[in-house]
C-alpha cells in the first residue's frame, strides 16, 4: 500500500540506526530507545493519523440522517 511507504521507511531507518549504535558500542538503553521505542511511536502516530484523516468528510456537503 502506498500509504505505508513513509512509515515503513522511517521504521527501517530506526532499525538501521540501532544497528549502527550497537556497532559503535552505545548503551543498551540508547539502542532500545532508537530501535524499539521510536518505531513504536511512529506506528502509533501513523495509526492516529490514518484514523484522523479517515474520519473527515470527503469535502462534499454534510449528510444528515433523518
Amino acid at each position: 500500500m502506498p500509504s505505508l511507504r513513509l512509515p515503513a521507511a522511517a521504521m527501517s531507518a530506526c532499525g538501521a540506526a540501532g544497528l549502527v549504535l550497537a556497532a559503535c558500542g552505545c548503551s543498551a538503553a540508547v539502542i532500545a530507545a532508537v530501535a524499539g521505542i521510536a518505531p513504536g511511536a511512529l506506528l502509533l502516530g501513523s495509526v492516529w493519523w490514518s484514523v484522523r484523516t479517515a474520519s473527515r468528510p470527503a469535502g462534499g456537503p454534510a449528510q444528515t440522517v433523518a
